[in-house]
């Protein structure tokens, strides 16, 4: 008895049609009679009984069915359990952060303490885009992730705790003279260059915050990510809309003015049922841990 035979008599029984079964499993339907036939002869007694209309389980076939459902049941409750208890005895913390986001200076303190008094676990931190973020977190590719509040709001199987506020930034090209982005008035008269959606999906609810506030932009550019809205903004083709985790090409000929009451608000956030020893340890540390409000940071 294979793999294969149980995955066909799974399908089989389930949707009693020969035909569809072969097309979910991607097989011909005479290798899937050729896999139950063999499953028959192993048990020695039918699993279906065929009629030139119908496909039925044999009694024998629901008993067994039953029980696979079962075991199957069993098994990934078991597979479930035991990847909870590597994350319990674990000694790695694994943190997904958004791509373009400048840690350095808003986590590097808290990394360091923790790391100090919690020298037995390893950081790990890797960046994503914001669409693989939470597929990652989902996928236990990560224990937790650095991500927009509003994420929170969209899934109710996640929690997170607040760990700071960015103030949103316009950003312009510095110039020997004209406009500036200390000009900038109407964003109606302005084109604007913006992460894609699918890129940076919850950093567009803030966007649309300040189009309510501020009035709606003449056009905007879209692009793939944070470096692409300064590269934009660098050949003159807009004004860009970041936060300040994004800020992270600071040498370059940009300048940045902080918007007035709109805030992008940044969580760690996790699943509720999956919180590893190490994942409890960074949390404490977050709830004691100073972070100094980054307004000006960006002309540093």
């Amino acid at each position: 008895m294979t793999d294969k035979q149980i995955k066909c008599f799974q399908v089989l029984a389930e949707h009693l049609n020969y035909t569809k079964a072969a097309q979910i499993l991607e097989i011909s339907q005479s290798t899937l009679s050729t896999h139950i036939a063999a499953l028959e002869r192993g048990f020695g007694f039918p699993l279906f009984i065929r009629t030139n209309r119908s496909v039925e389980l044999s009694p024998e076939g629901e008993v067994l069915i039953d029980a696979l459902e079962k075991v199957t049941h069993i098994w990934q409750q078991a597979q479930n359990e035991a990847a909870e208890l590597r994350l319990e005895k674990g000694s790695v913390l694994k943190l997904g952060i958004l791509e373009g986001q400048n840690t350095e200076q808003f986590y590097r303190k808290v990394w360091k303490r923790f790391q100090d008094k919690h020298p037995d676990v390893e950081l790990k931190i890797r960046s994503f885009s914001g669409a693989e973020l939470i597929e990652k977190l989902d996928e236990r590719e990560v224990d937790a992730i650095f991500g927009y509040q509003s994420l929170l709001k969209m899934r109710k199987d996640l929690d997170g705790v607040s760990v700071y506020q960015s103030p949103l930034y316009l950003v312009t090209l510095k110039q020997e003279g004209g406009r500036t982005q200390s000009d900038i008035g109407n964003p109606g008269e302005t084109c604007f260059v913006l992460q894609s959606k699918s890129s940076a999906p919850f950093f567009n609810q803030y966007f649309e915050e300040f189009c309510r506030k501020k009035g709606e932009p003449q056009k905007v550019i879209r692009v793939s990510n944070i470096a692409s809205v300064l590269m934009n903004v660098e050949l003159g083709l807009g004004t860009g809309l970041v936060d300040d985790m994004s800020i992270i090409f600071r040498e370059q000929p940009f300048e940045f003015t902080k918007t007035e009451d709109i805030y992008a608000e940044y969580c760690l956030i996790f699943k509720r049922t999956r919180k590893s020893r190490e994942l409890k340890l960074f949390l404490e540390e977050l709830t004691v841990s100073e972070y100094h409000p980054a307004a000006g940071r960006a002309q540093d």
